[in-house]
């Protein structure tokens, strides 16, 4: 009775993780991103300990590629399954305006470390996903023409959104 009880308590688990993961892209994909929702504004006293800032303004050499560029670089042809949690997979969707990079808990980070290094993403960003910490909550960030949302599970991994503003 007690190998019962247990099987059935990680069936539901599961499928409760992979219901939060399908809401979770569901919500992204269809939001629609306010570029002032994740500054604070002059005065302001929002902390930003869920939003890091960037260092500063972006420079000539730190302009970022292309998101169709970034995927044809660090694409390893690896479809998206939500139960893999040993690799990555990239989306390029809205005729290039939006890629999202699927990062498996167990998985080396090489893709997405790649997208991160075409894209410019800030290091501060990056440190933050690379920490591999439960964050349920979706985080908002923006850099040199991109805005993306992410949000990391250790059971799943990295789940990270990019659009581009123009």
């Amino acid at each position: 009775m007690g190998n019962r009880r247990r099987t059935l308590g990680l069936a539901i688990g599961a499928t409760l993780i992979v219901i939060c993961v399908m809401v979770a892209l569901i919500f992204v994909h269809y939001s629609k991103i306010d570029d002032h929702a994740a500054q604070p504004t002059p005065g302001s006293t929002q902390s930003s300990a869920t939003t890091p800032q960037p260092s500063g303004p972006p420079t000539s050499t730190k302009m970022a590629k292309s998101l169709n560029e970034a995927y044809q670089a660090c694409d390893k042809g690896v479809a998206f399954d939500e139960t893999a949690t040993t690799t990555e997979a990239l989306v390029l969707e809205d005729g290039g305006k939006s890629l999202t990079v699927f990062s498996g808990n167990a998985s080396d980070f090489s893709t997405f470390t790649c997208v991160a290094n075409h894209l410019n993403i800030p290091a501060n960003y990056t440190a933050e996903m690379l920490k591999k910490q439960d964050n349920p909550s979706m985080v908002s960030i923006s850099w040199d023409g991109y805005s993306a949302q992410w949000t990391y599970n250790t059971r799943s991994g990295l789940d990270l959104y990019i659009t581009s503003k123009d």
